[in-house]
């Protein structure tokens, strides 16, 4: 039997969250931008170079900002040091899940996570929520976990190293299929939008999935990456828009295991969902497009694509790297807007937010926390 929609497990009282449950108290000021008409998959894009780079930098799905900040190490040291930060609700958070500043501070702190399974704390961009990512790169995968609200979850602390931030409780959602098996995920795809409403993943073997954290649900989109001759997990650069609807994934380069490919997809076009066991690839269909071989036309010798991002609704942006070994790759970014309309580099606006509107400082004037 195949199902839609497949909710997210709760272990708590070891229930399914019921579909009566449309959203949680926790994400009221989640927020989405709304349907819109482009069109990424009928009509061909449009294709610009914006400007040259030295290089590709790498796959990099999570957006965060290198920022020198102030880390609390003891009494006598407070260093200097640049982490990637991701603003969230609660404050800033760097991406290794081991530096925070909440909101009100004005030092970061060392962020430990409880002992066993490696736990890493991810950041949710502008929202309270944050995940909790267990396991290895390699082997089976990583499991996920989320907090609904991170920061009632952590501990401040004075220790012989000095002043910390610990996390001191479980998660209260975990990722499972219908009948209980723990979701086995490849880490490399994670991605989120701008607003932190959506995450895109690949759930090895039974395809990549979108989650919306507003109502706790997940939907297949697309098949999951190819794995190596020994196991190993391969990336892909990936991009969700804000509304949650169009979701974009390069993967490989020529001569590549498997074929390289640009896909973009309407999720919410998709039917069909998750078997219920989880053991069989998911029974899903979903109007896609893949924009690779368009692209080759635009971009001679073109070998792979990292960076990809959606700045609004109807433009992506992404790196390329073109031309060969033998006389020198060359890397530049482009622009691609869905076709019929009109090209701009000007980001979501993001004004009402969770962030914006201060959710997540948890110090609010009687009255206003509505």
């Amino acid at each position: 039997m195949v199902r839609k929609n497949i909710r997210v497990y709760s272990l708590i009282g070891g229930f399914l969250l019921t579909a009566g449950i449309v959203g949680l108290g926790s994400y009221k000021y989640v927020l989405s931008e709304p349907a819109t008409s482009v069109d990424w998959i009928g009509k061909a894009p449009i294709v610009a170079k914006v400007t040259d780079m030295a290089s590709h930098g790498g796959i990099t799905n999570r957006d965060c900002t290198n920022t020198a900040v102030q880390v609390y190490r003891g009494v006598t040291s407070t260093p200097i040091e640049t982490h990637c930060l991701v603003p969230t609700a609660m404050g800033l958070m760097n991406t290794n899940g081991n530096i925070v500043q909440p909101n009100g501070y004005n030092k970061a702190y060392p962020l430990v996570n409880p002992v066993g399974g490696n736990p890493v704390t991810i950041a949710i961009p502008n929202q309270p929520a944050a995940l909790s990512m267990q396991g290895y790169s390699s082997g089976p995968g990583v499991t996920l976990n989320l907090y609904k609200y991170l920061y009632p979850h952590l501990k401040f602390e004075f220790t012989a190293n000095g002043p910390q931030f610990r996390v001191v409780e479980q998660a209260e959602e975990h990722f499972k299929y219908a009948d209980g098996k723990v979701m086995q995920l490849n880490p490399f795809p994670l991605t989120f939008p701008q607003n932190g409403r959506y995450f895109i993943i690949d759930t090895i073997h039974n395809g990549f999935m979108r989650v919306d954290l507003l109502n706790l649900t997940m939907q297949p989109f697309a098949d999951s990456l190819p794995r190596d001759s020994s196991g190993g997990l391969f990336s892909a650069a990936t991009a969700i828009d804000n509304s949650g609807r169009f979701a974009a994934i390069a993967y490989g380069a020529p001569g590549s295991w498997g074929t390289p490919y640009f896909k973009i997809v309407d999720i919410d076009s998709c039917t069909g969902g998750f078997y219920t066991d989880g053991k069989l690839a998911p029974n899903f269909s979903c109007s896609t497009v893949d924009l690779r071989p368009h692209l080759e036309r635009s971009i001679p010798k073109l070998f792979d694509i990292r960076g990809v991002r959606f700045v609004n609704d109807r433009t992506i942006t992404f790196v390329a790297r073109h031309g060969d070994a033998v006389a020198g790759y060359k890397y530049a970014r482009y622009s691609m807007t869905a076709g019929g309309q009109q090209a701009s580099l000007v980001e979501y606006l993001a004004l009402g937010d969770s962030y914006i509107s201060g959710e997540g400082v948890y110090s609010y004037r009687e009255g206003t926390d509505n």
